[in-house]
């Protein structure tokens, strides 16, 4: 048996701040075992792997009759999340001993060769479900939601998998990064991968053994997996890929149940405060509803005036991890840090929130806000 000489090094992740803009994030980690990992965080990405946190804009309107003021809109900074995992990648060579010293870059390894017997090159289906279904096992001690098989990532893997025959590296032959060969829309995707090791169960040990690897496996972010594994058992030469994705949901709904917990939480500080409690009538949860629609759809408020004396109309989107905004909770705890006196302990009678679901570009979860006086 020839045996595999590996290398560590740790490379500092980057964190990339954007002001007012959607911001893109790639995870990737590629072949541990516990001799040899590098790691780098990329803040580049693929109009496909985009993710924004939160974006909140707050108009504020007088209406008189049919007399609208000029709307003033502002858009609040959109914080950014630090790239979700590490990046790691592993180099293996049958052939070189590792240097001596730990921390030397290990570059001047070349792939096994697929030229001898390349017609026993092929993909293994079997290896590649064992090791979906031993992520999952992972995940589940962990106790973690699995994540599902994604035919577009499993397809992307494949061709990863493929590649690795010819460099070693996050970088794809023609020198794009990995996430060019995902196909499908996702907010966020990463990579691990390995060469050499002989079975699905080993290359888990070894990505398992690496802090980097384990991140992606393990980030409760990622909800789609896609395995490739090519190459021949009988030259003990298999090439190993994992993709990962964030794979929101494509379902469009409102939550009724969530706009009526938001609300009960701001009274609840109102009341805590001597205010009186708000009223959400029909008619400002429809507007609320509506408002997240638009603008989820237009980037912009519905035209036209709103049935107010006075009022604030505000909406607040989210895409995912932390600043999901995807609870009643995150939302109001949001209210109460941007806009306590304008929203929560304004001296309004009327609120409407309206919570929206809908996977629109980098965000997924969209909140309108109305509060205000109606005309008499």
């Amino acid at each position: 048996m020839k045996r595999l000489a590996l290398l560590s090094l740790l490379v500092c992740p980057l964190l990339f701040l954007c002001f007012g803009c959607k911001t893109a994030t790639s995870i990737e980690a590629d072949n541990p075992q516990t001799q040899q990992t590098t790691s780098h965080t990329s803040t580049d990405a693929p109009s496909t792997t985009s993710s924004v946190q939160i974006k909140t804009v707050t108009s504020k309107a007088t209406t008189v009759s049919n007399t609208t003021s000029t709307d003033i809109k502002t858009t609040a900074p959109a914080t950014t999340k630090q790239p979700i995992s590490i990046t790691s990648s592993t180099k293996i060579s049958a052939k070189t001993n590792p240097p001596a010293d730990p921390d030397q870059d290990f570059d001047q390894v070349t792939p096994p060769s697929s030229q001898a017997g390349e017609s026993s090159w092929t993909y293994l289906d079997d290896f590649e479900n064992e090791v979906l279904n031993l992520v999952n096992k992972e995940r589940a001690g962990a106790g973690l939601q699995p994540v599902k098989s994604s035919q577009g990532l499993h397809e992307a893997a494949r061709v990863r998998a493929k590649e690795l025959t010819k460099q070693i590296d996050h970088l794809r032959p023609d020198g794009s990064r990995f996430y060019t060969a995902i196909k499908i829309p996702c907010l966020a995707s990463a990579e691990n991968l390995a060469v050499g090791q002989s079975s699905a169960q080993e290359v888990m040990n070894a990505w398992m053994n690496s802090t980097g690897h384990k991140a992606n496996i393990l980030n409760p972010d990622l909800t789609h997996l896609g395995v490739g594994c090519y190459g021949s058992s009988y030259h003990n030469a298999l090439h190993w890929i994992q993709i990962f994705a964030l794979i929101p949901s494509s379902e469009k709904y409102h939550n009724n149940a969530y706009d009526e917990e938001v609300v009960r939480l701001i009274n609840q500080e109102r009341s805590q405060h001597g205010l009186e409690l708000y009223s959400m009538a029909r008619q400002t949860h429809e507007l609320a509803k509506q408002q997240a629609v638009y603008y989820s759809q237009h980037n912009s408020f519905p035209s036209g005036s709103y049935p107010f004396q006075h009022c604030v109309k505000t909406v607040l989107i989210g895409s995912w991890g932390s600043n999901a905004l995807d609870t009643p909770q995150k939302l109001f705890s949001s209210l109460k840090e941007r806009y306590s006196n304008e929203i929560i302990l304004a001296d309004y009678s009327h609120i409407g929130i309206g919570y929206y679901h809908s996977w629109e570009g980098n965000f997924i979860h969209w909140w309108g806000v109305v509060a205000g006086d109606p005309c008499d």
